[in-house]
Formats: structure tokens, sequence, C-alpha cells
């Protein structure tokens, strides 16, 4: 009787019930396009991946992956083949159940971060619908279960290390820093390019707290240890290519700096060829709120105790630290590259447009509560409506994608 009363009192809360509605989303759109690529054709990359765990799983073959595409990733793949797992199987446990996982760490990690739970409700149903994160959750891509461990990462930090309590309702928080390590690496070892998440965090860390704190931390130097250990092994184990060799075919340090790589928040919030751009305007404005509270906190940052406050000097360092690694160090000259390569901004690029939808929410209920809260309601679904639109318009143009070489090695096979 107890537990039925709980859930009673907990669904009569109206954030629970749009959480729910939220999940409920996010499971018909990740099991609707499931079923509806998953006898598509593989790219190169996928067939890279593939083919080398097919080897690994010992069912034939004597592929070898090419150097660039090397990850933990295969070896993932090759257990799951190994154990009987068809590819949709496979693609279920290591892409879909993923963005599942990314969708609800979306809304645990701003929930912690921010006090005003729609914050929280609007990144989360901003994550389940963005084209970009449903359209890799139907591709045999790195950047998917990549994205699950890096935010796994920041929830473990964030809710043991910055706010001190139990991870998960059960870890003591002196293990957050070193479960923090763990998963920083397993994001590495899946895509080398993620170990952004770990940078961010650092470069978080030296700016919040005194050097004197951080050097007494004992968990620190606990987290540092086995993150060594285990970079160590990845490195020895897993990759065929050392970080400079494969640097040297990404980094193009000799190229003029341009700044293509801002054009990444158009590719993930622009749509209808560019006319409106409601959820790209939103994160521009929350971009500026962000950065004011930051600026105008600047040395108070270590002394005052403000979550709200870190939270956007977090969000503000992972968009600008990721912008910079693109524009100062990789350099492209062509284009600002591929929508995944940059996942690791994209949940702080969604905090800013629910920052930016709430702010202007609030400064409306000046006019009237309902003109604010249909304000909410009409900007974020729009979005959310058109990111979705986007999606299907692309899932469905690429599941033919080279389908003439499926069906010619199919054919060659038999």
């Amino acid at each position: 009787m107890y537990k039925k009363e709980k859930i009673k009192n907990w669904l009569k809360n109206k954030n629970n019930l749009i959480f729910l509605a939220i999940s409920l989303i996010s499971l018909i759109l990740g099991f609707y396009y499931f079923f509806l690529t998953k006898n598509q054709p593989i790219w190169w990359d996928e067939s890279d991946y593939l083919a080398y765990a097919k080897n690994l799983a010992g069912l034939g073959g004597d592929w070898l992956i090419t150097a660039k595409h090397n990850s933990l990733f295969p070896f993932l793949v090759a257990a799951l083949f190994k154990i009987g797992f068809s590819e949709s199987l496979t693609k279920l446990f290591l892409e879909l159940i993923p963005y599942f996982l990314i969708v609800f760490l979306t809304y645990l990690i701003a929930k912690e971060m921010y006090q005003d739970r729609k914050i929280a409700l609007i990144s989360m149903f901003l994550m389940a619908t963005t084209w970009a994160i449903l359209f890799n959750a139907m591709r045999f891509h790195l950047g998917i279960p990549a994205t699950v461990f890096g935010l796994t990462a920041i929830y473990i930090f964030w809710k043991g290390y910055e706010k001190k309590e139990k991870i998960f309702g059960k870890i003591p928080p002196n293990w957050a820093i070193p479960l923090t390590g763990i998963f920083i690496i397993l994001t590495y070892s899946i895509r080398r390019g993620f170990f952004l998440f770990g940078f961010f965090l650092l470069v978080y860390i030296l700016l919040t707290k005194n050097w004197k704190d951080i050097l007494k931390d004992k968990s620190v130097w606990l987290g540092g240890i086995i993150s060594l250990i285990l970079l160590t092994l990845v490195e020895k184990t897993i990759f065929t290519s050392g970080v400079n060799e494969l640097a040297g075919g990404y980094a193009h340090t000799e190229n003029p700096i341009n700044l293509l790589p801002l054009e990444i928040f158009s590719s993930y919030f622009s749509y209808l060829g560019g006319g409106l751009n409601i959820l790209l305007w939103l994160f521009w404005i929350g971009l500026f709120l962000v950065m004011g509270k930051v600026f105008l906190s600047i040395g108070l940052i270590k002394t005052k105790k403000n979550y709200e406050t870190r939270a956007d000097l977090f969000n503000f360092i992972v968009i600008i630290i990721t912008l910079l690694f693109f524009i100062l160090i990789l350099r492209s000259q062509n284009s600002f590259g591929e929508p995944r390569w940059y996942f690791p901004l994209l949940f702080s690029s969604l905090i800013c447009i629910s920052r930016a939808s709430v702010f202007l929410s609030n400064f409306l209920k000046n006019y009237g509560k309902n003109l604010s809260v249909v304000f909410l309601i009409l900007v974020i679904v729009f979005g959310g409506y058109y990111q979705v639109k986007h999606a299907d318009f692309i899932i469905n143009a690429k599941i033919d994608t080279y389908s003439g070489v499926k069906e010619a090695g199919l054919f060659l096979k038999e």
C-alpha cells in the first residue's frame, strides 16, 4: 500500500507527468525509426567496425580495421556477436538503448544543475527530438555510445563531487572522481575526439577550486591514478596507432584560422530552409544569458556556492572549449565537419535554449500567466516538431544508400 500511495503522489506532480510524456515520446521515436532502419545497408565506416568485430568474434574473415576507426566499439560489437546477437539486436543494445539513456541523463544532469525543473524537462525533450541524435542512433556510429558515457561522467561528477550527494542514491560522493575518470576513459576509448569531456571537467575544477584543496583531495589522486592506468591499458591493447599519429590526419594547424565551426549551431537548430530558426535564436539568447551570468560572477566562483552560476560556467566552458578545439586545432577549410563530431557540446547548447525559453516565459508572466505557458509550449513543441521532421526526412532519404552494394554482396555470398 505504501508503494502505491507513493506512486500516486508522484503522479500528482505535473512535472513528473511531463517527464513520463517525454519518456514515452522518446520510446515511440526510437523504436519507430529502429524498426524502419533495421535492415538498411551499412556505410563504409559502419562496415569497417562490423567486419573487424566479426573477425574478433571468430566468425570468419580477416579484416583489420583502419587506424582512424579503431576503438573499443568493435570489441563491444564482437562480444555481442559472440553470444549470438544479430546485427539488429546489437544495434539496439549499442545505439538505441544509449539514445534512451542520453535523453534520461540530460534530464538528470539538468535537474541537478538548475532549480527550475522546466529547464530539465525542456532540455530532455529537445535531446529526444534532436535530428542529429535520432539519425546517428539508427547507425553503427561512435557518437551515441561515446556520448552516453560522457554524460554519465558529467552526472557522476556533478552529483558527487560538486554537490557532495550520493551518486544514483547509493554510491558515496568520495567515489565521484574515480568513477568520473573511469567513464571519461570509456568515452575516449570509443571515440578519441571525445577526450573533450575530460578536459571540460579538468578546466572546471581548476577554475572553481583552490590549488591547495585539489592537492589535498585523496579522491582526486585516486581518480588520476585509475584514469592513467586505464588510459595506458587502452592505448596498449585497443588502439593500433598512437595519438600523435592519428592526430596528424585531423589536426591542421598549418591552415589559417576560420570560424566555420560556428556553423554547427545552424546545422543542429535550423530548419525550413533557414526561415524559421526559433531554436537557433533561442540558443544565441541563452548563450548570452549564460555568458552574462558567468562574467558577472568572475572573482566569486571559488567563494560563492551558487550551483546555478557554476552550472552556467560549466556549460559555457563546454561550448567554448569545443569550438576552440575545432577552430584552433582541427582548422578544417571546407566545412565545419559532421554534426556528430560536436556531440560533446550538444547538452550545453540545449541548456542555453532551455534557459532562454524559461527566461522569456517568465518575462511574459508580467502580461498574463496563460500567455507565458502558451509561449513555452508553442516554441518548444514547434522546435521539436521540425527537429523530428528533419530527422524523418534524412533517415528515410538515407535508408537505401548503398542498397545496390548490399544486394551485390549478398548475391556473391550465395
